[in-house]
């Protein structure tokens, strides 16, 4: 007589087909198991009435949930104290009561699987042995991969903030920093230099023997041909390196994906990884491309009660010399600078930058209005018109509360910077006007907090804009 037995798991049941003579006595041991938390299939080859092997496959499945419990006097208001203890004791009984009654079926589960594999003839001892080796081999090569992504990435970050010395003066090209590691020592580094050219990839690889060595460069090696130099693929391409890793794609379709392509086949490992330090780098440029317009900073220096100046217009000075500096390197890091054209006739402000050794990095002056612009300065009809500003990677918004309420309406700004200063001046001008709210649920989740930071007595908060925010009404 020949059969075949499977046992399987079938709608929370364990069912049995074709059971045989000889291998009865193996349901009622294996049914006693019905509580485990694990999992079998089994296989019985059955003739003449004895089991010729036994074949047994076990998968873990994840640890269980515990039972949810929910007290129906937890919700009552006037609970005393003794009364919250005692539901939160019987609650962690309970709970002891589960991980014992848990622990207890797996060890029966494990005998269950020794018995029968003991039946069947096999080498359980090995079994374990060799599963429990498995078991730490697979953990070290998570661990490992997961260490060397956290390198890869705090690489990439190191490479990122090398492309900060580039902005803005690589300017229509994008800032980006690249550095070459052998051995966790660094070999060499560069960025994007004034112009455009020659790009980091180039500066980081000059005069340097970088074979076997790992380049981390925060933006994708560029693909197209160029009279001013040739494609940084090429050049890692031919550079020896033994590996890159990327920290953002390039969306220009010249290059998007071709340069990875052209570094692949010359037999070089290649690893895009996930970095927001390097995509926070790049966001001028990355909002040019996708956006067809500058990255928007809107600057807002007000008191604790949202004033940027008191009712007769007087504003100097309501935040201190060290969020004043700030302010003056967030100009220098910045392509263009805006104001209203109400500011501009009231105020008359410079805009320019006045920190030692930084003056010659005064971004270019915008105004927000329909007439003419004085000179040095250039005129912008409405907000939309950012879009024509096509060699512009990042624009400040200076104020006044009309220019910024434009821009919040037609949802063209990616980031704000509040200077908060510890002062209340009451009936003062507002930071912003009207922006279109039509009921206060639009005002929500509009915005999250990235970083806050002490500026002296002053504090800065910093927020961008949730991604696809709307326009929220025709201008």
């Amino acid at each position: 007589m020949q059969g075949v037995m499977v046992f399987k798991r079938k709608n929370s049941m364990w069912a049995d087909v074709s059971p045989t003579g000889a291998v009865s006595d193996f349901i009622s041991v294996w049914r006693s198991a019905g509580r485990n938390r694990w999992r079998f299939v089994l296989a019985a080859l059955v003739a003449s009435g004895s089991v010729l092997s036994l074949i047994i496959r076990e998968e873990h499945r994840a640890a269980p949930r515990l039972p949810t419990i929910t007290y129906i006097n937890s919700w009552r208001a006037d609970r005393t104290d003794e009364e919250i203890k005692a539901s939160n004791l019987a609650f962690q009984k309970i709970k002891e009561d589960r991980l014992r009654e848990q622990a207890q079926a797996e060890e029966e589960t494990k005998k269950l699987y020794r018995t029968l594999g003991r039946i069947a003839g096999m080498d359980v001892d090995k079994i374990e042995r060799d599963a429990a080796a498995q078991r730490a081999a697979e953990a070290k090569a998570k661990a490992d991969e997961a260490h060397h992504l956290q390198a890869d990435r705090r690489w990439l970050a190191a490479a990122a903030r090398l492309a900060g010395r580039a902005r803005p003066l690589s300017r229509p090209n994008p800032g980006v920093g690249a550095i070459v590691l052998r051995g966790g020592v660094v070999v060499s580094r560069g960025w994007t230099q004034g112009g455009g050219r020659p790009h980091a990839e180039a500066v980081a690889l000059a005069g340097v023997d970088a074979r076997g060595a790992t380049m981390y460069v925060s933006l994708e090696p560029c693909a197209h041909a160029s009279l001013r130099g040739p494609a940084c693929a090429d050049l890692v391409a031919a550079s020896g390196l033994a590996r890159v890793v990327i920290g953002c794609g390039d969306p220009d379709p010249r290059t998007a994906g071709a340069g990875i392509a052209r570094i692949r086949s010359a037999g070089i490992a290649v690893e895009q990884v996930d970095c927001p330090a390097s995509r926070a780098s790049l966001a001028g440029y990355l909002a040019q491309r996708v956006k067809g317009r500058p990255h928007v900073t809107l600057k807002l220096a007000m008191s604790l009660d949202g004033c940027i100046a008191r009712a007769d217009g007087e504003s100097q000075w309501i935040t201190g010399p060290e969020a004043r500096a700030h302010t003056h390197v967030m100009r220098a890091q910045s392509d263009a600078i805006l104001v209203g054209g109400g500011t501009l006739r009231a105020d008359h402000p410079r805009l320019d930058v006045r920190l030692p050794g930084l003056e010659g990095q005064s971004p270019r002056r915008l105004v927000l209005t329909y007439g003419a612009a004085p000179e040095g300065w250039t005129a912008l009809p409405s907000p939309q018109a950012i879009h024509d500003l096509r060699d512009d990677l990042y624009l400040f918004i200076e104020g006044g509360a009309g220019a910024a309420s434009a821009f919040l309406r037609a949802g063209l700004v990616d980031r704000l910077l509040l200077y908060r200063a510890p002062i209340l001046i009451g009936g003062g001008r507002q930071g912003v006007g009207d922006y279109g709210l039509s009921a206060l649920a639009q005002a929500h989740d509009r915005w999250h907090k990235i970083d806050q930071r002490q500026l002296g007595k002053d504090t800065l908060e910093i927020y961008e804009a949730s991604p696809c925010l709307p326009a929220l009404s025709p201008l």
